[in-house]
């Protein structure tokens, strides 16, 4: 009987030492599989001591990518002089240092014909930037009767190019005044506009439609046509302002923007002169308005067969004050504030 006590006791002493055994083995630290303890994991990185001992011998840091952008973000780039920097020995264009913060430039810019470059006078520097004004001196020496469409595809004809009216008084026929007032208000534009001429002389053979044609392809922003009126009424006078009309299929998409520029010039050109107004006027039977794809505008700078006016256009002061209004008002058209 005392044998099989000290029997069970040392039975009772072997239960209870596997369950405290068992008890200390920390919960959830091996999961088996493939009949492998996975090992423990540690740490917020959840690495085993293998995987964090093969890491620190390669040089590779861990950090919490947050807080290294938030250094990146307050850190100040080093200064960077001149067009190149060779600091850490490799060469840098100054902007990519600091292109972050650099609002994007426009690099758009007009792609002029030589010619007209050439024509405007200037082509070793041409205006980038600088608003695109092409002045046409209306009519030439000699007239051209021949005949071309009134508009692209128009089965409608007129002549390419007439001769113009002529001065009761003074004698001088249109297209000599046009050119004195083009070549004056080309001097006064020069500084702030690249301006395109279409003639300089009056020994030139350009028709209407080639007239407007030159100006689209100088990309112009405003088209200037110089003339002046006659009429069989000698007593009448004053300055008309024309512009393509909005009801022409060929004028409808400039001439909004052609009607905007001829109210603001004829503002400021009839303030100046203080001559009599006829007015805006819009016309669809002009071969340069139905051939032009970019805004014009035609000032008629008064009366040739007035007497009167037709002395004052000939007058250097008048002319001058003719085309200090159109500068005027160009300025106050591209540059509202």
């Amino acid at each position: 009987m005392r044998r099989l006590s000290v029997i069970l006791a040392v039975c009772l002493t072997l239960v209870c030492t596997g369950c405290a055994s068992a008890a200390s083995q920390p919960s959830g630290a091996a999961t088996l599989t493939g009949g492998e303890a996975s090992p423990p994991l540690t740490g917020s990185a959840l690495l085993g001591d293998r995987a964090v001992s093969e890491i620190a011998d390669s040089g590779i840091k861990v950090s919490d990518n947050t807080a290294e952008a938030e250094t990146a973000a307050n850190t100040t780039a080093p200064e960077i002089k001149g067009p190149e920097s060779t600091a850490v020995g490799i060469k840098m264009p100054t902007d990519t240092a600091t292109s972050a913060n650099k609002a994007p430039t426009s690099t758009a810019s007009r792609t002029e014909p030589p010619e007209i470059i050439a024509s405007a006078g200037n082509p070793a520097s041409p205006a980038a930037g600088k608003p695109i004004i092409c002045i046409d001196a209306g009519h030439q020496g000699k007239g051209n009767n021949d005949k071309e469409p009134i508009a692209p595809g128009s089965k409608t004809m007129k002549p390419k190019v007439s001769s113009g009216t002529r001065g009761i008084a003074t004698g001088k026929p249109e297209y000599k005044l046009t050119l004195e007032v083009a070549l004056k208000l080309e001097k006064a534009l020069a500084d702030d506009y690249k301006v395109v001429m279409i003639r300089r002389s009056n020994e030139v053979n350009i028709t209407n439609r080639e007239r407007a044609i030159r100006c689209n392809n100088a990309e112009a922003d405003l088209v200037l046509r110089i003339h002046a009126d006659g009429s069989d009424n000698k007593s009448v006078q004053g300055m008309s302002f024309l512009y393509p009309s909005a009801k022409s299929r060929y004028t409808r998409d400039i001439a909004q923007e052609s009607l905007a520029a001829a109210k603001v010039l004829s503002e400021a050109i009839l303030r100046e002169t203080a001559a009599k107004s006829k007015g805006l006027i819009p016309r669809d039977d002009l071969t340069g308005f139905n051939w032009s794809k970019v805004p014009s505008v035609l000032i008629e700078m008064g009366f040739m067969t007035n007497r009167k006016e037709d002395r004052l256009l000939s007058t250097p002061e008048y002319q001058d004050k003719i085309v200090k209004g159109i500068k005027a008002g160009l300025d106050l058209y591209f540059n509202p504030g």
